[in-house]
């Protein structure tokens, strides 16, 4: 299975690349309907789904990718910005905490935590 599904995600990434998001959310969509328990599937789909400008159906796809697969760092990191995207920076920020206690050298992370725990200590007034 795993060839199976590295040459559906290796084709939905090339439709991406070209893009032809829709195409390529149809192949993913299609693929989980045979594989729903494929994490990375879902995030390949919410970034489709984000280049579309479907950003509550995005930020779906992420909740399912870390419900499948709760300790990968990947998963979180992108589940954090999706919040962020969404307004939801308290969560974005517990998510980030999240993604850096299993990874504390993940690019990017220290950066969003750091610019989320001032939005939401600005948010709070503190």
């Amino acid at each position: 299975m795993a060839n199976q599904e590295s040459s559906v995600l290796d084709q939905a990434c090339e439709l991406a690349r070209e893009g032809r998001f829709e195409d390529s959310v149809a192949l993913i969509e299609a693929w989980l309907g045979e594989h729903p328990r494929d994490a990375v599937a879902y995030d390949f789909l919410a970034c489709a789904l984000h280049k579309l400008g479907r950003k509550k159906e995005s930020l779906s796809a992420c909740r399912k990718a870390v419900f499948l697969d709760p300790l990968n760092p990947k998963l979180l990191f992108n589940l954090a910005v999706a919040l962020c995207d969404q307004g939801h920076r308290a969560e974005a920020l517990a998510t980030v905490e999240k993604c850096l206690a299993r990874d504390p050298d993940h690019p990017g992370a220290q950066t969003l935590r750091a610019a989320l725990s001032k939005a939401v200590v600005s948010a709070e007034g503190i």
